[in-house]
């Protein structure tokens, strides 16, 4: 999936980034060759269930997968999720002060 930094397509349309190269550097050390693509949550998991999609560094609970996923045993690394304010407003005490407010979630990027 698209994550700036992690997984993302250059100028020329390959997918780059520090996931991708780990991705393909640990594929490569095992003797497989890969085509690396960069395709949004649900075409994977399409994917995945069709055959089409064999890895996939992502999220480790899908459901509607388990039955055909087998997981590592390790983190291949994890992500950092930031919370944003209003700057006329206190930092919130986490996760407390977030009770009964409104958030806006934002995926997939940095």
């Amino acid at each position: 999936m698209m994550f700036p930094g992690f997984s993302e397509l250059s100028e020329e349309g390959e997918a780059v980034g520090k996931t991708v190269t780990l991705t393909r550097m640990l594929l490569e050390q095992a003797g497989y060759r890969a085509n690396i693509r960069i395709m949004p949550a649900a075409r994977i998991w399409r994917g995945h269930e069709s055959g089409q999609v064999h890895l996939w560094p992502g999220i480790l609970n899908k459901p509607d997968l388990e039955n055909h996923t087998l997981l590592t045993e390790r983190d291949l690394g994890q992500v950092g999720i930031n919370l944003y304010y209003r700057p006329t407003e206190p930092a919130p005490v986490s996760p407390e002060g977030l009770a009964g407010k409104r958030l806006i979630l934002i995926t997939n990027y940095t």
